[in-house]
């Protein structure tokens, strides 16, 4: 059985009004439970995810998954907007509670592959590395005065 769409997500979504047929983009979707929600009020959207055999879980007729890797991404966002493509990225590692002996291993080889690209690794079951996210958040907010 699915589980609930994020209460964070049901939130933004009651502050906001949209049209049916807008677009959602559902980064890091795993099984699909924003995705669907999303799609159940109207929304056409896109879902990437790192994992296919979680994209292979759910479907839907207004949702476009796709199983991506950050180079592709990064790929895809060049050939839109190479200046985009220039901006600070940030990688945030999600659910390090579920196997905390991998975490380091894990963070070990994502920085391999993108060495210039600041790493978190959070759980937000646990609160884990979450307050240094929001920290740095803060800092980045506070600095583009």
């Amino acid at each position: 059985m699915l589980k609930s769409p994020s209460e964070w997500l049901v939130y933004c979504l009651s502050q906001i009004s949209y049209k049916k047929n807008s677009h959602a983009l559902d980064l890091a979707c795993g099984y699909g439970r924003n995705s669907i929600y999303l799609e159940d009020r109207g929304y056409i959207v896109i879902s990437i995810d790192i994992s296919k055999k979680a994209l292979d879980h759910f479907s839907g007729k207004n949702i476009r998954k796709f199983c991506k890797n950050i180079e592709d991404i990064n790929k895809e966002l060049e050939l839109y907007s190479s200046e985009l493509a220039q901006k600070e990225q940030w990688i945030i590692l999600n659910k390090n509670d579920l196997d905390p002996s991998k975490e380091k291993i894990i963070k070990q080889e994502v920085k391999k592959k993108i060495s210039k690209k600041e790493i978190f690794s959070i759980s937000a079951i646990t609160g884990k590395g979450v307050e240094k996210l929001v920290s740095k958040i803060g800092t980045k907010i506070f600095s583009l005065d």
